[in-house]
Order: structure tokens, then C-alpha cells, then sequence
């Protein structure tokens, strides 16, 4: 669905995952949601005629803090009711492989998958160095 300009791909037919799009990226073409988990991308004006959920979590090279695992569980049932609804999701970060990945494991979470299923799904859709921070696996698993 999305262009070349980009990568993202599909983890259930409403549920995306991927890098961060150009900005001016036709986003709304193709998504109703476009949720930014990377804090160093926050800037909504780059992506117009989408609606933004903005979960900045900080790099993934360092534990969670509460307040963003708090963050990401809210975005996770936000992104599971969107999900349900009909609405479709891409789910971004810097590279699109882990804090893209938590968010929308969390919602896989909250529509009854096992953690087992999500992580491996999640792999094979975006590379197997998707979701491989120790802290978020942990998160899923825990969940």
C-alpha cells in the first residue's frame, strides 16, 4: 500500500508497522492513524490530513520509564479499538522495528493474541530485528 518512499508492512489487514514516513507523505491516502512512537518525532505538521497519536517514547537503547510503559499501554488499547472499529493504523518510530512494534503489540495484547504469536508475527512482517529490545519483549510477555 504505501509507496517506495518508505518501508511499512501489514501485521493484521488494519495494523501497520513501520519507519518513519517523509514528511508530506501521503499518509491519509492510505491510513486513518498514524501514531508517532518515537519522541524525536512528534512534529504532526509534517503529516497532514491523518489524525496523529503521539506516543513519544525516548530511544530503545534504555529501559522504559513507568510513565512510557504507561504511554504505550494506553496507545495499545487506543490502537486495538481503532483496529476493531475498521480504522487502519501505521504504527512508526525512527526504523519502524521496536518502539513501532511495542505499540502495536500491545493492541495484538488487547485482541486476545499470546505474546508467543505476536512476537513471531511481528518478525516475520518486519525483519527478525523487530521487537528484539529486551525491555518491550518483556512488556509484551508480561502484559
Amino acid at each position: 500500500m504505501p509507496n517506495g518512499h518508505y518501508s511499512a508492512n501489514p501485521v493484521i489487514p488494519n495494523l501497520w508497522i513501520g519507519e518513519e514516513p517523509p514528511p508530506g507523505a501521503c499518509i491519509g491516502e492510505h491510513f486513518d492513524v498514524l501514531v508517532l512512537a518515537a519522541r524525536e518525532i512528534q512534529d504532526a505538521r509534517k503529516y497532514p490530513r491523518v489524525a496523529i497519536m503521539k506516543v513519544p517514547l525516548e530511544d530503545d537503547g534504555h529501559p522504559p520509564t513507568e510513565d512510557e510503559i504507561g504511554l504505550a499501554i494506553v496507545a495499545g488499547w487506543d490502537v486495538a479499538n481503532l483496529v476493531s472499529q475498521g480504522r487502519m493504523v501505521l504504527s512508526t518510530c525512527h526504523l519502524g522495528k521496536n518502539r513501532s512494534a511495542l505499540v502495536a503489540a500491545l493492541a495484538l495484547r488487547n485482541l486476545g493474541w499470546s505474546p508467543e504469536r505476536i512476537i513471531r508475527t511481528i518478525r516475520k512482517c518486519r525483519g527478525e530485528d523487530a521487537l528484539t529490545n529486551q525491555w518491550f519483549e518483556e512488556i509484551v510477555r508480561s502484559y
